[in-house]
C-alpha cells in the first residue's frame, strides 16, 4: 500500500484549496529501496575515521571501535557518536538512482539547517567515485551536486519495531497495574516528542511529507528521532538557506498554518498521505499533522491504522474519498479522542498546528493523572 514519489516542486505559490482541482496526471516513479548502509566508507573516509575511529560494518551502519583506548577515556571528555552512512546503491536502474540521489541532496541540505534532540543529525557528507574521496561537516557543506553519501546518527529500531515490543509487552495480564501506567506514559512522551520535533521543523519552514511509524526511530539511549527527509519541501519562502525568523514559542513569524501550496501530489506513504496530498489538490504542513494523527493512533492503541482495508481503491473510495477514520477505544482519555479527531479532519483549516498540539500535550503530561491515564477499568487493553 506504500506509494513513494520524487519531490520535484516547482511552484510553492500560496493557493487557496478548491473540490474542482483536479490532480496532476502523471507516470509514478518507483519506489526506491531503502539505501545501502556503510560498505566501505569507514575505511575510506581518513580523517573522520581518526576522529570518531569508524569501523566499515556492512549494511549496519557504522560504529565505535572497541579498543583499548576507548576505556581510558575521561569522564569528562566527549563521547563520539555512534553514526551510520546513507548513500544511493549504485547497483539500482538508472532512474531509480537519480530519484534516490536527489531525494539524498534535498535531506542533507535540511538536516544542515536542523539541530534539534528528536531531529537525526547530520554529522557530515561527502562524494566518492572509483579514485578520489571527499568529505566535510555539515557546517561546511560540499557543493550540492558533488554529495553522493551522507553521515547521520545510526538508530537501533524504527518506531514500527518498537510498537510491536510494547504489544508484546502488554499481553501480560499479570502486569501491575504500575507497570501498566509506566508502560502508557512511555506511549505518550514518545507521542509528545514526535510531535515537539515536528514542531520544529514546521517553524524552519519545512514540511516532511512521509511522518510514519518506518520514518521514526530510536538512538542508543532510545531518544527518539525523526528521520528521512528525503521527500521533504521548503515551503513559505525562497530556499533552504533563507531563515525564517521564529518567535520564542516556536512558531514562524509571518507563517499561516492553513496555507496550502501547489506540490507534488501523492508523495510520501499512502496509508499516512493526507486526502488533499493523495489528490493532488494544494496542501501544506498540516499534512505532515494528518499523518501524525495515525502514527499517535498506532502509538496509543497499538493497532495498525486501516489494517483490514486491503483494495488500493477501496482505500481511496473509504479513506481518501470519504470519511472512514480509524476507531478510537473508548479507553482512551476523552481528551486525547478529541484532539485526534481534530488533526485527522478531512478539513484543513480544523486540523490544529504543531504548536497547538504540543502546548496540548504538555498541559495533558503536566497535569492531572485522572485526564492522562486511560480508564482503569479496562486496563487490559492497554
Amino acid at each position: 500500500m506504500g506509494l513513494e514519489t520524487s519531490s520535484d516542486d516547482t511552484n510553492t505559490t500560496p493557493k487557496k484549496a478548491a473540490s474542482s482541482l483536479r490532480p496532476k496526471q502523471r507516470s509514478q516513479s518507483p519506489s526506491i529501496p531503502p539505501p545501502q548502509i556503510g560498505v566501505r566508507f569507514g575505511k575510506m573516509i581518513k580523517g573522520y575515521k581518526e576522529k570518531y575511529d569508524l569501523e566499515n560494518k556492512e549494511n549496519s551502519g557504522v560504529g565505535r571501535s572497541n579498543s583499548s583506548e576507548d576505556t581510558k577515556k575521561s569522564d569528562t571528555e566527549e563521547e563520539a557518536p555512534r553514526v551510520a552512512l546513507k548513500k544511493v546503491q549504485k547497483s539500482l536502474s538508472k532512474e531509480r538512482f537519480v530519484i534516490g540521489e536527489k531525494d539524498l541532496l534535498v535531506e542533507a541540505a535540511i538536516l544542515a539547517e536542523c539541530s534539534h534532540p528528536n531531529v537525526i543529525s547530520l554529522y557530515a557528507v561527502g562524494c566518492c567515485d572509483d579514485n578520489d574521496v571527499q568529505y566535510s561537516s555539515h557546517t561546511q557543506i560540499l557543493p550540492l551536486h558533488r554529495i553522493n553519501f551522507i553521515m547521520i546518527d545510526q538508530l537501533k529500531f524504527t518506531l514500527r519495531r518498537k510498537i510491536s515490543q510494547w504489544k508484546a509487552e502488554k499481553k501480560g495480564w499479570f502486569k501491575s497495574k504500575k507497570h501498566r501506567d509506566l508502560l502508557w506514559l512511555e506511549r505518550m512522551m514518545v507521542v509528545k516528542k514526535v510531535a515537539d520535533a515536528i514542531q520544529y521543523i514546521h517553524a524552519k519552514g519545512f514540511v516532511h511529507r512521509d511522518i510514519n511509524p518506518d520514518n521514526i526511530g530510536f538512538c542508543d539511549d532510545n531518544e527518539v528521532k525523526v528521520f528521512d527527509f528525503g521527500l521533504s519541501k521548503s515551503i513559505g519562502r525562497t530556499g533552504v538557506n533563507n531563515h525564517n525568523e521564529m518567535t520564542s514559542d516556536g512558531g514562524v513569524l509571518g507563517g499561516n498554518d492553513n496555507e496550502t501550496y501547489q506540490l507534488t501530489g501523492k508523495t510520501g506513504t499512502l496509508r499516512y498521505m493526507s486526502p488533499e496530498a493523495a489528490l493532488g489538490k494544494p496542501y501544506g504542513f498540516k499534512t505532515d499533522i494528518y499523518s501524525f494523527s495515525l502514527v499517535a493512533y498506532e502509538v496509543l492503541n497499538l493497532t495498525k491504522c486501516f489494517s483490514r482495508i486491503m483494495e488500493h481503491s477501496s482505500f481511496t473510495k473509504m479513506v481518501i474519498e470519504g470519511l472512514f477514520r480509524p476507531v478510537l477505544n473508548d479507553n482512551l482519555p476523552l481528551t486525547i479522542q478529541k484532539l485526534l479527531k481534530r488533526m485527522w479532519s478531512p478539513d484543513i483549516p480544523t486540523r490544529p498546528s504543531s504548536k497547538e498540539i504540543v502546548q496540548h500535550l504538555d498541559s495533558l503530561i503536566s497535569g492531572e493523572e485522572r485526564h492522562l491515564l486511560p480508564k482503569s477499568k479496562s486496563w487490559i487493553k492497554w
